[in-house]
């Protein structure tokens, strides 16, 4: 028998499938029917899965008497209560770390994107202003400027 699964709504379809093998997924309801479902059905439950938007609402975790770990799928769980839960003895995990070369990478990205103001310079040409109107004016060079990153936490770093 596959244990139950309390599965926050909004996750990446993947994640449920790749939980569905391994569990009894049970979604939890919009706020209305809420109060009803976690009254039936909070005790069956020690396990959470959910995500940093969604997190786990307060009054739900309450309604969990044998919650023992929510799964937050992403890098923050500022949605989910981790003193209330640690108070309880509930393990609160996340996947820190993931995903921080990537936003690093998109942040220089945009950066460059924008000095060169290259989104409307791609219109310029997809418009056909370049045959037209011949070429556009020529942007500002990023480079020899001095730049600063605010914040040297683990994305800032990378």
């Amino acid at each position: 028998m596959k244990p139950d699964l309390l599965y926050i709504p909004g996750l990446d379809t993947r994640l449920r499938d790749m939980l569905e093998p391994e569990f009894t997924l049970y979604d939890l309801p919009g706020e209305k029917d809420q109060a009803a479902f976690l009254a039936e059905h909070g005790a069956r439950f020690t396990a959470v899965a959910t995500s940093g938007p969604f997190g786990l609402p307060g009054a739900v975790m309450a309604a969990l008497p044998n919650l023992k770990i929510v799964s937050c799928y992403g890098v923050g769980y500022d949605g989910i209560d981790a003193e209330a839960a640690a108070a309880r003895g509930i393990i609160v995990t996340h996947t820190p770390g993931v995903l921080n070369d990537d936003v690093a990478n998109t942040a220089i990205m945009l950066w460059l994107a924008t000095s060169r103001k290259l989104p409307m310079l791609d219109r310029y040409v997809r418009d056909g202003r370049w045959e037209r109107e011949g070429n556009a004016a020529l942007t500002v060079s990023p480079q020899n400027r001095t730049v600063g990153i605010v914040g040297l936490g683990r994305i800032g770093q990378a």
